[in-house]
């Protein structure tokens, strides 16, 4: 991740470098807590977070497979799959937690895929929010899945066709899971007949 700090400005006059050039500062690290030293004084950074404009991983909403839509972010920390995106209309109304249509209109896909999150509360509770549509068959049992999270498997045998109650018609799982002790949470689809197929995802503090 990107991470920032900012030294005062009497402080930064003090070492005789200029408050411009060590003022505010940008790197790239992994971890939490950094140190420097500028002679003859010196400082400590501690528990610096990621800055607003870092790349992390751990987007909360991520559009599997396309760009920025909204709230989700452009697709990231995914592990294998291939992508596929879609002009047609895809049904969204009366869908409770629907993400935007245009969410729909892409997906990774594949036999085997997942995702990664991370930037998350070690041990905490987590709603996974998982947005799918049936945008290739028209018929049911073409396809079906397994969801696993960070290990665990929470649904087996998804048919998006038959749960939609047809094509083209998003559909929206709810499933909650706990950060590892890395604060990750590992999304993992895995299919039974055909590819599996995810367009998007959500991940939400409980």
């Amino acid at each position: 991740a990107v991470y920032s700090y900012g030294i005062p400005q009497d402080n930064a006059a003090k070492t005789g470098i200029g408050s411009k050039d060590i003022a505010q500062s940008t790197f790239t690290a992994a971890g939490s807590t950094f140190s420097y030293k500028l002679a003859p004084y010196s400082a400590t950074v501690i528990s610096l977070a990621p800055s607003s404009g870092g790349v992390n991983n751990s987007a909360s909403s991520i559009d599997c497979g396309g760009s920025a839509v909204g709230s989700f972010a452009a697709d990231t920390g995914y592990s294998g799959g291939s992508v596929t995106t879609y002009n047609h209309t895809v049904a969204t109304d009366g869908i409770v937690n629907a993400a935007p249509m245009a969410v729909y209109q892409s997906s990774r896909w594949a036999n085997t895929f997942g995702y990664k999150v991370t930037g998350l509360t070690s041990g905490s509770s987590y709603t996974v929010r998982l947005h799918f549509s049936e945008n290739y068959f028209s018929t049911a049992g073409r396809r079906v899945f397994n969801v696993t999270v960070n290990g665990s498997l929470l649904e087996t045998g998804i048919d998006i066709f038959v749960a939609a109650g047809g094509a083209r018609k998003a559909l929206v799982r709810d499933y909650t899971a706990t950060a590892d002790v890395n604060g990750h949470l590992s999304i993992n689809l895995s299919a039974s007949v055909n590819n599996a197929l995810l367009c998007g995802i959500e991940v939400l503090p409980q």
